[in-house]
């Protein structure tokens, strides 16, 4: 039986090559990244990974031109409103990691009315990525705590017995973490990127401390169930060390 890891986080790239190969539209490679992603999903509930993350759109990806954006972003309410019956029937609970500032409201909509219904889920914790950044995430997760800092030593300068407590901030792993977008996130096992790339482009810098990497050339809209079943495989071979003999 195939041991899998609790966590698996995915780099979803190669949509817009993979079009351009075939003589089609980028948005045609989203549209089959889709279906992809729709396999992958049900593949892993299968496989008893509790934990899967997609990277959909990144802070960068605003450089791109307005139509696809545009595209991408309605092709994403259409594929969730779709897809919210098999979230159900699958127990997967729905998360949006990342700033719902500047995304069309349509999206916002579809998105939180997904995290409301699936929140008692538990089958599989199914995260995506949109409008994310791992850097801004670590500086918003400080900023946080230095502004709660900050207000919370205001309030209480007055009292002495609290003052010495509050002239200085540790912070630890656990505590900063639980400031973060992805707070509800475990740290990630295996971290897979597809399209040929090998980078991690951002992507959940403070969970991939201890992941797997592994990188393929196939296309995303390629990517097969098999191919990732070698993936899982080769991740059970691999020895974890975390820094030990």
């Amino acid at each position: 039986m195939l041991n899998v890891p609790n966590h698996v986080a995915i780099i979803m790239d190669g949509n817009g090559r993979w079009a351009e190969n075939k003589g089609m539209d980028r948005f045609q490679g989203h549209q089959q990244g889709a279906e992809t992603a729709r396999s992958i999903i049900k593949k892993s509930g299968n496989l008893g990974i509790k934990w899967l993350t997609l990277y959909a759109f990144s802070i960068e990806n605003w450089a791109r031109p307005e139509k696809e954006k545009s595209s991408l972003f309605s092709l994403m309410v259409k594929s969730l409103s779709e897809e919210l019956p098999l979230l159900l029937k699958e127990g997967i609970r729905f998360r949006m990691i990342g700033d719902k500032k500047n995304l069309p409201e349509n999206l916002i909509k579809i998105i939180e009315k997904a995290e409301y219904i699936t929140r008692n889920n538990s089958d599989l914790n199914l995260s995506v990525c949109v409008n994310y950044s791992g850097k801004n995430e670590i500086i918003e997760s400080v900023n946080k705590i230095l502004k709660d800092f900050i207000q919370d030593r205001s309030k209480r300068m007055d009292d002495s017995r609290d003052k010495e407590k509050f002239d200085f901030l540790q912070l630890d792993d656990s505590f900063f973490k639980k400031n973060m977008h992805s707070s509800e996130l475990p740290e990630v096992d295996l971290l897979l990127r597809t399209g040929g790339e090998k980078r991690i482009s951002n992507f959940l810098l403070w969970d991939i401390a201890y992941s797997e990497l592994f990188f393929t050339d196939t296309l995303w809209p390629d990517f097969s169930n098999d191919e990732f079943c070698r993936i899982l495989d080769e991740f059970n071979l691999r020895e974890r060390r975390y820094g030990n003999v």
